[in-house]
């Protein structure tokens, strides 16, 4: 997932999609976890809604309903969504990752307008999984994340799991949205 040269798009789909197999097998989800493929999957997802977006941007045309890919940015996308589904769901600092790398609002559109099924419902699953989480309820507010997504009451990390994560994200506050709002208030 990391390139030293441009890649194709149909060269990085079919990578993500080696990955989303791999990725259900436990012992190389952890090690596919463990090697951080988080941020580099959400980044693939990123700069693909932004192409397009800057594609349509050139062009003249009213706004589509629904966003349309090409064939291969369409595979890309829809076996990162699937690749980040599985590794979202197998831990919490995944989850994190995904809201932090600023790929949430962009899974929030792909869950509302794209044309595939497949990777809306994707879509959609990584994002309901990160509302799971209170230390990102700022980004999921922020992502306008829809109603039916979100969760009464999110679930907080762990000690461990906050340690690593402040690591990796040392300008990001790692504390749950209660701790935060109550700072506030004092």
């Amino acid at each position: 997932l990391k390139w030293d040269a441009p890649v194709p798009d149909a060269t990085r789909a079919a990578v993500a999609g080696v990955l989303a197999e791999l990725v259900l097998l436990p012992a190389l989800c952890q090690a596919i976890s463990a090697r951080l493929a988080v941020p580099r999957l959400a980044a693939a997802i990123v700069k693909v809604v932004q192409e397009l977006q800057a594609g349509a941007g050139k062009k003249a045309t009213k706004k589509p309903s629904r966003l349309v890919f090409t064939p291969e940015a369409e595979a890309l996308l829809c076996n990162a969504c699937v690749c980040l589904k599985f590794l979202v769901a197998a831990n919490n600092m995944n989850a994190y990752r995904v809201a932090a790398c600023g790929c949430l609002p962009v899974l929030v559109q792909l869950g509302e307008e794209s044309k595939r099924t497949h990777l809306r419902r994707s879509a959609q699953a990584i994002v309901s999984q990160v509302c799971c989480l209170s230390e990102v309820q700022d980004l999921v507010k922020g992502a306008q994340v829809p109603d039916e997504l979100l969760v009464q009451a999110p679930m907080k990390l762990t000690d461990a799991e906050t340690r690593q994560l402040a690591i990796e994200f040392p300008t990001r506050t790692l504390q749950p949205l209660e701790e935060l709002i109550a700072k506030t208030r004092m």
